[in-house]
């Protein structure tokens, strides 16, 4: 069963024109180990898992943002993501988690950074995503809308004002477009 389950995981993705090609390599029970982008926006990221088979660590080099060694931390009680530490650099990123599992708030030790605060509806959907800068005022950034069966319809960039809609197909391919 193992055997045909892994048959079916991505193993490499060309994007076109650039040519820029992404591979992909798992470990024996189908947890992505590695990913390694060719191409001008060149990356290699290496993953480790704790026993329970969750994100231990992960290791990533890339042309844009240098060198990295994430470590992941999780909350004793509920095994919910608490934070990330950047080894090398000190950033810090932690989360908040309501009690039903939705996340509630990610922000990061950055200066000058802000908290991204997440709303849901009733279904558990995430309908928009804010920005916390501290001073009292939320300021939207994204906005999401479903149709009557839980998918995703449309997308609203609030901040560059645009929006996408989401065109199904027969089938299950989805595509987006800019409105």
């Amino acid at each position: 069963m193992l055997a045909s389950y892994r048959r079916r995981l991505l193993v490499q993705s060309v994007e076109r024109p650039s040519g820029d090609t992404t591979t992909y390599a798992y470990t024996p029970v189908g947890r992505l180990e590695s990913e390694q982008r060719t191409g001008q926006v060149w990356y290699y990221r290496n993953y480790g898992y704790n026993p329970d088979g969750s994100r231990a660590e992960v290791s990533r080099n890339d042309a844009l943002n240098g060198s990295h060694w994430d470590i992941y931390l999780y909350e004793e009680a509920s095994g919910r993501l608490q934070s990330v530490l950047d080894v090398w650099t000190g950033e810090v990123n932690q989360f908040v988690w309501h009690a039903e599992g939705t996340l509630a708030r990610w922000w990061n030790s950055e200066p000058n950074s802000y908290a991204r605060v997440f709303r849901y509806d009733e279904e558990g959907c995430l309908t928009e995503i804010e920005r916390d800068y501290g001073n009292g005022n939320l300021q939207t950034a994204y906005e999401y809308g479903y149709d009557s069966d839980g998918a995703k319809e449309w997308k609203r960039d609030t901040l560059k004002q645009q929006e996408y809609r989401c065109v199904r197909r027969y089938g299950s391919n989805t595509n987006w477009g800019f409105k």
